[in-house]
């Protein structure tokens, strides 16, 4: 699924314009990473199953950090945020190889605590969590 999340927020025009391929999962290799960009992190889920075996379809919960930096941050990340929200709340589609049923928005919050370089003064995350129902192998 993080082939198909990576695929998804870089090959939605309104989210590359701002980001280009600035998306990681799970951590920025380094503080000096250029701002806005995407982190995301799978946070758990499961794999449906019946009585015969797996269904094929699996369920997976991702926090999606939109991260900025600057005098407008704040600004800047609540609108990354949306554009984010807009690509992906209701996608349902073929991605990055992966067939994706339904995504959707649980929730979205701040991220005050959020620190890519601990000398940086001024820098804002805002998160999305997501829940990905998607096919998987079976075999």
């Amino acid at each position: 699924i993080e082939e198909a999340i990576y695929s998804r927020l870089t090959g939605v025009t309104a989210v590359s314009t701002l980001v280009g391929t600035r998306v990681f999962p799970n951590l920025v290799e380094d503080s000096t990473t250029a701002r806005p960009f995407i982190v995301f992190t799978r946070e758990g889920g499961f794999h449906n199953k019946v009585m015969s075996g797996l269904t094929g379809t699996a369920e997976a919960n991702v926090e999606i950090l939109c991260v900025t930096s600057g005098t407008s941050a704040y600004k800047d990340a609540k609108n990354l945020r949306d554009k984010v929200r807009l690509a992906i709340d209701g996608y349902s589609g073929t991605v990055g190889g992966v067939i994706v049923r339904l995504c959707f928005i649980e929730s979205d919050s701040d991220s005050p605590t959020f620190s890519v370089d601990t000398k940086e003064q001024r820098r804002c995350a805002v998160s999305l969590q997501t829940r990905w129902v998607y096919f998987e192998s079976t075999t």
